[in-house]
């Protein structure tokens, strides 16, 4: 991976978390569950959606590896 793609990585990664932290504060705000507003960014940024999101596979990639870490740390 060369340094372009590496940034437009850490871009996407970037768009996904700020996304989500101001629709996360939106649906607390409208006191809606945080999850639903996390769902509705995915759908919005995603390739469904405005299609912000470009290197799709290593975000997917990503995630796959966010989830297990997730279940494990609150057992």
């Amino acid at each position: 991976m060369n340094d372009l793609e590496s940034i437009a990585l850490i871009i996407d990664i970037v768009i996904i978390i700020s996304a989500s932290f101001l629709f996360g504060i939106f649906a607390h705000k409208l006191k809606q569950s945080v999850i639903l507003a996390y769902i509705g960014v995915g759908i919005l940024v995603g390739s469904y959606g405005f299609g912000l999101i470009h290197k799709v596979g290593e975000v997917h990639s990503l995630a796959e590896i966010g989830v297990p870490c997730l279940c494990s740390s609150s057992e």
